[in-house]
């Protein structure tokens, strides 16, 4: 098993942000408003548990969970904040997608079996807990699609990029 001391400072960085970043870009597949956004933004912190329980024995994924330190810094520095909502939607997607290829590599390359297992568990247990947590093109939450076809689509880019 791994740990933090295994990784480069970029490393780490990688994988600390990579689950989140899925998360947000989830939730930004289909913008539903303010209270699909609470529902998705806690489905996150509940799977991110979840996963942390199914997985208790990994060492690493408890490391990473609980490094929250500049998380938000590092997310801002790589998505930036200029542009339409359009294209930072797509740019959040785009960087998203990259740490989780990269993620996965680092891991494959200096984390042992239980490590990769347990880090593709948890960011898949974020990605389809938030498209999951609330319906898209409802009415205050009534109505709608529990999965919207942005959301399945980027889930599915999500899985395949942890192949």
């Amino acid at each position: 098993m791994a740990s933090r001391t295994d990784f480069s400072a970029e490393e780490w960085s990688v994988l600390r942000t990579a689950p989140a970043l899925v998360g947000g870009a989830m939730m930004a597949a289909t913008p539903d408003g303010f209270f699909a956004s609470m529902r998705e933004a806690f489905s996150m912190g509940s799977s991110s548990f979840a996963t942390l329980k199914a997985y208790q024995d990994v060492a690493l994924l408890k490391e990473i969970m609980t490094d929250k330190d500049q998380l938000v810094d590092e997310m801002k520095a790589k998505l930036g904040t200029g542009g339409t909502p359009a294209e930072r939607r797509a740019r959040l997607q785009s960087e998203a997608l990259a740490g989780v290829k990269q993620a996965v590599a680092i891991l494959q390359a200096k984390g042992g079996p239980d490590d990769l297992k347990a880090y593709r568990g948890w960011v898949g247990a974020v990605a389809e807990g938030v498209a999951n947590a609330a319906s898209s093109g409802g009415v205050l939450g009534f109505g709608g699609e529990k999965v919207s076809e942005a959301e399945k689509a980027f889930l599915g880019q999500v899985m395949a990029a942890m192949a």
